[in-house]
């Protein structure tokens, strides 16, 4: 009868293997863990309602302005994402109702030529949909970060 004996040296191997095995193992179910569980989770909770409509009324306060006109779809979508609070905006109608060529004389004279265009109280101008964090800072208003 033949006994089958592990050599000294395959021993380690099959250590080193195993050993290497469960470190694979590991690290693969760390993967599909931040993957799957974290990955679903945001890192910050999005801004309450409060939170928005007091983005809103500081924008006011601080003298910063909305631009925009009634066919702006850009204009449209920065109004939405304040949601109920869209009509606490410093928002200033630049569209001339019938047609998209005309201008309201307060945009004209303000210079404005894109929509959406925020104008803040230190004159700084941002054309184009703003996020909250930066439509706070520069208006100087308090916002989570």
């Amino acid at each position: 009868m033949r006994h089958n004996k592990i050599k000294p040296n395959q021993e380690g191997i099959m250590f080193r293997t195993y050993i290497l095995a469960i470190i694979v193992l590991v690290v693969g179910v760390y993967g599909v863990y931040r993957l799957i569980v974290r990955g679903s989770v945001p890192s910050t909770l999005p801004p309450t309602q409060e939170e928005i409509a007091g983005l809103a009324d500081c924008l006011t306060e601080s003298g910063a302005k909305f631009y925009g006109a009634y066919w702006c779809s850009h204009c449209e979508r920065q109004k939405e994402e304040f949601g109920e609070a869209a009509s606490r905006l410093p928002f200033v109608e630049c569209g001339v109702e019938g047609d998209v060529s005309l201008q309201t004389d307060v945009c004209r004279d303000a210079g404005i030529t894109s929509y959406p265009t925020w104008v803040f109280a230190d004159g700084t101008q941002k054309v184009g949909e703003v996020d909250f964090e930066q439509l706070a800072k520069l208006s100087e208003c308090p916002w989570q970060e």
